[in-house]
């Protein structure tokens, strides 16, 4: 198919339509059953660096528009980083395809204890390779350029996707609550901890052994933030109707109607936020040594 500087889902002023490749290049008879995903450049109309991606929540259409961002396949860790990034941004359009939300089962993003690539505190970093230990929280420290961790030295965390070791998932919901107001360190992320691990969450370098109030994910209030089962209620069927007796399921799920894609093939797409400052700097770090 042609190259188009610009891709949104719906068309707008300089900008190709991802519906319209879609209609030209996939075969109706497969509208039902496959999922339809494009790697493009970029959402933005001048073609520059912006959001990874774009998808339908509860759909079948998504994107991943990371050609702007100066990846690089020319050294080892170079290609890790593109690789990963890709591999990462493809399975979180997917998950809103699926119907997950970036706090699982609800908007609510950057929630430590939500162990997902759903969360934009994992998307990109990826999961630390143990959540009881004190890396679990330097995805936490990254997105506050905190304690020494910033965008701009992200080969540097644990697991980073710059390694090998990079881990990518869903969440299995095992994370305790954690209480913005009520904040105990040695809990780190919700998973358990080993002896003297913590997640430093006012950044200040030392454990505070009694619990304290601080806004972890940024939203501007304090409430009590909680994980999600992605796995057990991934949506999958977006086309089909249930017919006959199938069962009961015992998971709680949320409620889907299943579209008629033949006659109406497009979706609400998933609120995505404007890059960080973080990111930017990211991006401009990764175009400088993309050489």
């Amino acid at each position: 198919m042609s190259y188009a500087r610009c891709l949104t889902l719906d068309s707008k002023t300089g900008c190709a339509s991802l519906y319209s490749y879609k209609s030209a290049s996939l075969d109706i008879r497969r509208k039902t059953i496959f999922h339809y995903l494009l790697m493009a450049n970029s959402q933005e109309s001048d073609g520059s660096a912006g959001s990874s991606g774009l998808a339908e929540i509860n759909g079948n259409d998504s994107m991943v528009t990371l050609g702007s961002w100066g990846l690089s396949s020319r050294s080892g860790s170079n290609a890790n980083l593109l690789l990963n990034y890709q591999a990462s941004t493809i399975m979180h359009e997917l998950g809103h395809n699926f119907s997950l939300e970036h706090g699982g089962n609800e908007p609510s993003n950057y929630k430590p204890n939500y162990y997902s690539i759903m969360n934009y505190l994992y998307q990109l970093p990826g999961l630390g390779s143990d959540p009881k230990t004190n890396s679990a929280a330097q995805r936490y420290y990254l997105n506050n350029n905190a304690l020494g961790f910033s965008w701009g030295n992200i080969c540097n965390i644990d697991a980073s996707p710059c390694s090998t070791n990079y881990k990518m998932d869903y969440s299995d919901g095992s994370g305790i609550s954690l209480n913005e107001s009520s904040l105990l360190e040695s809990a780190i992320i919700g998973r358990g901890s080993n002896n003297g691990s913590y997640a430093d969450w006012n950044t200040n370098g030392a454990q505070n052994a009694s619990v304290y109030i601080k806004d972890i994910n940024q939203d501007s209030s304090f409430s009590i933030l909680s994980d999600y089962n992605d796995w057990a209620n991934l949506y999958l069927p977006f086309a089909r109707q249930n017919t006959g007796n199938n069962g009961v399921s015992l998971l709680s799920r949320r409620v889907f109607l299943p579209s008629h894609v033949l006659s109406q093939d497009r979706q609400p797409a998933a609120i995505e936020q404007p890059p960080s400052l973080g990111l930017i700097q990211l991006i401009g770090s990764l175009k400088g040594h993309a050489k």
